[in-house]
């Protein structure tokens, strides 16, 4: 079995869990997002999604963050990000506690999840959306935001660029001497 069907085997049961364990649950209103940051590393070419969030409820019971959804666009193609090489990496939404208070929040600087393996020079849309499963198993979408952001080409080192100047000179040296 891949590494990627195992994935979602394991997510498909996690969410199956949940959804059982907290079947008689309060229905949510929403989630308030506040504050979306995407930082970058280009070191290691990873986006990293971070936010505030508010938990409202109609009931004034706990909103249960069940499941996160995102698509993510590069350079007008589609990913899978499943199957790689741009991934997304949600174990900072498992990290988050499930259960929110009707009114908690969570600070600005909580890491919603990842995206690894980016393209430098390539420009990213996208959107991602939190889910809470009702008692019949039906998703409800408590928030949802779009998101955009772009990788910068990488410039070469002035040491490179030396190198390369200078083979390049030596190269039409050599021609030109071979020409005479």
């Amino acid at each position: 079995m891949s590494k990627r069907y195992l994935a979602r085997a394991v997510r498909a049961a996690m969410v199956a869990a949940l959804t059982i364990a907290f079947a008689d649950r309060a229905s949510a209103d929403s989630i308030l997002l506040s504050d979306l940051q995407i930082q970058l590393d280009l070191d290691n070419m990873i986006a990293s999604i971070t936010g505030g969030l508010e938990a409202h409820s109609s009931t004034g019971g706990p909103v249960f963050l069940d499941s996160l959804g995102v698509n993510l666009v590069q350079d007008a193609t589609p990913l899978d990000l499943f199957a790689g090489p741009t991934l997304l990496d949600d174990l900072p939404f498992f990290a988050l506690p499930y259960p929110l208070a009707d009114g908690e929040s969570l600070p600005t600087t909580t890491l919603l999840f990842r995206l690894t393996g980016l393209v430098p020079g390539s420009a990213y849309s996208g959107s991602f959306s939190f889910f809470e499963f009702s008692a019949d198993g039906a998703a409800e979408a408590l928030a949802s935001r779009d998101f955009a952001f772009g990788t910068p080409t990488p410039v070469p080192e002035p040491a490179t660029l030396l190198l390369t100047g200078t083979g390049i000179g030596l190269a039409i040296f050599r021609r030109r001497r071979m020409q005479r």
